[in-house]
């Protein structure tokens, strides 16, 4: 009988465990690189709309916990320059179809405050587990809540989200190409805690307008446009 040494045994046993995690990990590379098992991912995207017609420049609270908030100008082709327009992209993509529940629509609060003439929108929509991490025993999932306003001059803000950019006076046309579009405001405060590379942009039509602004992972910038 022909005897193994323990020095092949355990190589044997090393080369089994690479082959296990090379497989393991592998699925997840070939994903990001835009491989789709069959049947998944299940995708879910609802957009809500609301308006607030203030009687004068309200304050704005926004506070987004996984999605991008952008603030723009009312269009020259809007009705009424004292309303304020929102609009609320949800979106989760998972593994797990029960997943889409995350996208209800209670997730989602405004309210105005008429003592303080002040608007209130919280987008709580967020993972069960990490954004880039899978969960190989359950599957994974992906929750987003973008936040675009549209809003008159005069308005006071203050933004906040933990994973995504804020970006105020930039928006996009049909395809997809960044505009600059400022606004006028009164004040600004707006931070973003993103654990990646997050940015907040800012373009202003006044210079006497106050910007405080707080970024963890990224840059920020300011332009006073004429």
């Amino acid at each position: 009988m022909k005897r193994v040494r323990i020095s092949q045994l355990m190589l044997f046993v090393a080369l089994v465990a690479v082959l296990i995690y090379a497989i393991d990990y592998g699925r997840v590379f070939i994903y990001h690189l835009g491989y789709r098992e069959p049947g998944y991912p299940f995708s879910l995207t609802a957009m809500e709309r609301f308006h607030f017609r203030p009687p004068s420049p309200p304050t704005i609270f926004v506070k987004v916990r996984y999605g991008n908030i952008t603030i723009l100008p009312h269009d020259d082709r809007s009705d009424d320059d004292r309303a304020v327009t929102v609009d609320v992209i949800k979106s989760v993509v998972s593994r797990m179809r029960q997943d889409s529940g995350a996208i209800d629509g209670a997730l989602i609060t405004k309210r105005y405050d008429a003592a303080n003439n002040s608007i209130h929108i919280e987008a709580k929509l967020g993972p069960t587990v990490a954004p880039a991490s899978v969960d190989r025993a359950t599957g994974w999932a992906r929750y987003n809540a973008d936040v675009t306003l549209h809003v008159p001059d005069g308005c006071k803000f203050a933004l906040r989200t933990e994973e995504g950019d804020i970006s105020i006076g930039l928006g996009y046309d049909t395809a997809r190409r960044p505009v600059v579009r400022p606004i006028r405001a009164g004040s600004i405060e707006a931070t973003t805690f993103g654990s990646v590379w997050k940015t907040i942009t800012i373009n202003i039509k006044n210079d006497e307008c106050i910007v405080d602004v707080v970024s963890k992972n990224g840059p920020v910038k300011v332009t006073v446009v004429k």
